[in-house]
């Protein structure tokens, strides 16, 4: 079960086959080239498919890694991209405008 985001009512469960989680990581990991090396830095929910399924699944396919964080920090993220050699990470929505007003406002 994932949730959806909830962007046309409430957030409701959806049941996803393990054979679709498969072929969207597969997917995913062919449109960003993930490769072996990779670490992906995921802090979306594990609840959703963004999150929990493709940013983690397109790395494990390949043979790459994971880094999770618990929760969005803006002001965190970059210093966490760096302290764990990530090559990749996984957005939804907002999450590059509010990456972009954290550096503006630090200066």
């Amino acid at each position: 079960m994932i949730y959806t985001s909830g962007t046309t009512g409430l957030p409701k469960a959806a049941n996803v086959s393990h054979h679709r989680i498969m072929m969207w990581s597969h997917w995913f990991a062919g449109l960003t080239d993930m490769r072996g090396d990779d670490r992906m830095y995921n802090c979306l929910p594990m609840y959703h498919s963004v999150g929990g399924i493709v940013a983690v699944g397109a790395a494990l396919v390949n043979g790459g890694s994971a880094v999770l964080q618990e929760r969005f920090s803006a002001r965190q993220f970059w210093d966490d991209v760096a302290r764990w050699d990530c090559t990749l990470f996984q957005y939804i929505g907002e999450l590059c405008r509010y990456l972009r007003r954290s550096a503006a406002a630090s200066g």
